[in-house]
C-alpha cells in the first residue's frame, strides 16, 4: 500500500512539474520578446518505460548579440523526420532572463 502512495505521490508531482512549464510557456509567449530560433540537436526520450520515437529538440537563438540554447520539453519531433534539424521557430523569452524561453510556432 505505501509503495502505491509513494507512486500516486510521485505521478502527481510530475503532473504539477509538465503544468508549470506549460503555464510558463504560455505566459513567455504571451508577454515575452520573440526572436527567431533553429533546432540545433533532438535528444532521446526513450527511457525504460517508453518505446516512442521521439526527440526533445534543443533550440539556439540570440537575443541582443548573445546567444542562448535550451532543450524544449514540451515539443517533440519524430527521429524518423531528418529534416526537423535545421528547422525555424519562434522563440519567445523572458525579457529579464532571455535563458528562460519556450518555442512557439514552427516558422518552416
Amino acid at each position: 500500500m505505501l509503495g502505491v502512495a509513494i507512486a500516486l505521490v510521485i505521478v502527481m508531482a510530475v503532473g504539477f512539474y509538465v503544468n508549470g512549464q506549460r503555464d510558463r510557456a504560455a505566459e513567455l509567449i504571451e508577454t515575452g520578446g520573440s526572436t527567431e530560433g533553429v533546432s540545433i540537436s533532438c535528444a532521446d526520450t526513450k527511457d525504460r518505460f517508453s518505446h516512442d520515437n521521439h526527440c526533445f529538440p534543443t533550440w539556439r537563438y540570440e537575443v541582443d548579440g548573445r546567444r542562448y540554447e535550451f532543450e524544449d520539453r514540451l515539443n517533440t519531433f519524430d527521429r524518423d523526420e531528418e529534416e526537423e534539424i535545421g528547422r525555424h521557430a519562434a522563440i519567445h523569452y523572458d525579457r529579464a532572463h532571455p535563458d528562460q524561453a519556450a518555442r512557439g510556432e514552427l516558422l518552416d
